[in-house]
């Protein structure tokens, strides 16, 4: 991990130098300083965790009390997502000068490469920040999502309206109806804007579709 950050850090240093625009090349120099000194912390915090974490200079075994690992946990866990936060700032501003034309393809693409090592590198050493990230980086629509594949999230359920009660009562009152039957009961309704609120009502979990061979059934849900 700290010769992924070495390379980073060099890499970074030399697109600054090289970069003629004043204003993003000590962008770039303090974008380096910071990585370092988020580097550092999230070092010194997981030097402190009692079991070896990684080799080379993360390897240190340390024995602490249970409290301690308590109090520790949230800080780690702090200067990790900081960390990734940092490394994912300098590849946007890599995205940038790339579309500028201001740093060289080669050395981007190369500083893009380690940035992105290093990343993994520090999510490697601390899984359970890992689990935090992946869970921060989800979209909101996501995370917000239930895990029960019965129900449907409110967000995603359809609006029904009158004709689709009419439709659910009708086939709850013969059990189990094909859905010929439901097209000449509402025969005054077109067959697409049937099949529409069909499919509406099977994905609102009122009633449930069963294919026979070439005919279909529909039936009510027993939740419903």
């Amino acid at each position: 991990m700290v010769e992924i950050f070495g390379r980073c850090s060099r890499l970074l240093n030399k697109i600054a130098l090289n970069i003629e625009d004043s204003f993003f090349s000590q962008l770039c120099a303090k974008k380096s300083d910071r990585l370092l000194s988020d580097f550092i912390l999230f070092l010194k915090g997981e030097g402190r965790k009692p079991y070896i974490a990684q080799p080379g200079v993360l390897r240190q075994q340390v024995v602490v009390k249970p409290d301690d690992i308590v109090q520790h946990e949230p800080r780690v866990a702090q200067y990790c997502l900081q960390l990734i936060s940092r490394i994912k700032n300098i590849l946007n501003l890599l995205d940038i000068l790339k579309h500028l034309g201001l740093a060289k393809p080669s050395t981007s693409l190369l500083l893009e490469k380690n940035l992105l090592l290093l990343k993994l590198s520090v999510l490697n050493a601390y899984q359970p920040t890992a689990r935090l990230v992946a869970e921060a980086e989800k979209p909101a629509v996501l995370r917000t999502k239930k895990t029960n594949s019965h129900r449907l999230p409110e967000l995603d359920r359809p609006k029904l309206g009158q004709t689709h009660q009419e439709v659910s009562e009708f086939i709850k009152s013969k059990g189990r109806a094909q859905n010929v039957e439901v097209f000449n009961r509402f025969d005054h309704i077109g067959r697409r804007t049937l099949k529409r609120k069909l499919s509406d009502l099977v994905k609102a979990n009122i009633i449930q579709r069963i294919p026979d061979g070439k005919k279909v059934f529909y039936s009510s849900s027993a939740e419903s």
